[in-house]
């Protein structure tokens, strides 16, 4: 578990892991795995058990109140009985129907995992703006969309404490999969939500302040940049992507329509332009 939580920690490189587990055929079971020592394993295999470590812990993270029951697993893990699998469905009431079934399509989506399926910085600062919109409930109350900024304000209740403590592991995971531009940014936000968790305030308003001017500093940019990049190929390239060739066309028959024209004005402008030219 201390593998797979280190695994997932921000600038891991989990490429090793990944290759080690893309290179093996075999699978255990999960049963078999959680039964598994990791000293009496070979470097090789201890690098294979680092990569089952981490496809559990992004199993168990999966659900949404997942880094709250791994929280109070992991804190019970001193009582644990001597059947793995029976303690972690007991804390974890997805894996009861098909324990096994999860397990294996975890470890599919790991061996899967790619560069190029890391989300665009658009898609990243969507899901970062989602993250961002905390839900907390009180008893007896509907639950109500806040913010982090608006927790930093004042003083969470327990609920919200809970609330903010899995938005820093939630985070946590989406560092891995966000724009490396962004990973920075979503990072401290994380950092901000644990701080907050754990009821320090002290000046946390003034750090978010300063971050979310960063942020907007940082999407300003990289949409200066994309503008650029769009440009460029529009007029610049010898060889574009084709993306802009409808819209350069359509202004290119616009142009030709208009020339076409053959109104006294028109034919007289046309003479005068051909004149000044020549």
């Amino acid at each position: 578990m201390i593998d797979g939580t280190l695994a997932l920690a921000p600038g891991h490189d989990r490429g090793q892991l990944v290759e080690a587990l893309t290179a093996t055929e075999n699978t255990p079971t999960l049963e078999k795995f959680l039964q598994q020592r990791p000293a009496m394993l070979d470097s090789a295999g201890r690098v294979l058990y680092r990569a089952y470590s981490l496809a559990l812990v992004q199993m168990l993270l999966e659900p949404k109140d997942g880094a709250a029951r791994l929280a109070q697993y992991i804190g019970r893990l001193s009582d644990a009985s001597n059947d793995p699998l029976t303690d972690l469905k007991a804390q974890f009431p997805f894996l009861r129907s098909d324990a096994e079934e999860t397990w294996q399509s975890s470890l599919h989506q790991l061996r899967n995992f790619q560069a190029y399926q890391l989300l665009t910085f658009a898609e990243s600062e969507r899901r970062l703006g989602e993250l961002l919109q905390v839900k907390a409930s009180e008893a007896n109350r509907p639950p109500k969309l806040t913010s982090v900024a608006e927790l930093a304000k004042r003083k969470p209740s327990a609920n919200e404490k809970m609330t903010l403590n899995d938005l820093s592991h939630e985070l946590l995971v989406f560092v891995v999969q966000a724009n490396p531009v962004l990973r920075p940014i979503a990072r401290e936000y994380g950092e901000i939500a644990a701080l907050l968790a754990r009821g320090k305030r002290r000046g946390i308003v003034k750090c978010l302040s300063r971050l979310e001017t960063t942020h907007k500093q940082l999407a300003s940019r990289m949409s200066d940049i994309d503008d650029y990049m769009n440009w460029f190929e529009a007029t610049q390239m010898k060889n574009g992507s084709g993306n802009f060739t409808d819209y350069l066309k359509a202004i290119d028959q616009s142009q030709l329509s208009i020339s076409k024209r053959r109104d006294p004005l028109t034919v007289y402008v046309d003479a005068l332009e051909d004149q000044l030219e020549n």
